[in-house]
């Protein structure tokens, strides 16, 4: 299974096999494999790796709410600046068009 810095260096196909793998280990219901001699061993080992899971999983939503919020802000400071161009731009008009009504 690749280590999570890799998957990160894969920027979204990275993060869309993260949680195919999280999504897939959370759907196991039992052990996948029936011939383990130690059941209870594998129960137990599945439940600790979904949990793990689910601090990943968290992990995963968090950052993608936090890189949702930085997207918004982004596009808000782009349309702030855009705004600003034009209040820049329409004030430049009227000081020009001021100076030819008033010929200076």
């Amino acid at each position: 299974m690749p280590h999570s810095a890799e998957l990160d260096e894969l920027g979204e196909d990275g993060w869309a096999i993260e949680r195919r793998l999280l999504t897939d280990l959370c759907k196991l219901r039992g052990i996948p494999d029936e011939r383990v001699e130690d059941k209870d061993s594998a129960l137990q080992a599945l439940r600790h790796l979904k949990e793990l899971a689910a601090h990943s999983a968290q992990r995963l939503i968090a950052e993608d709410a936090r890189s949702a919020a930085q997207q918004r802000l982004a596009d808000a400071r782009r349309k702030q600046a855009g705004i600003a161009a034009g209040a820049q731009k329409m004030e430049e008009l009227r000081s020009a068009y001021a100076e030819m009504v008033t010929g200076k």
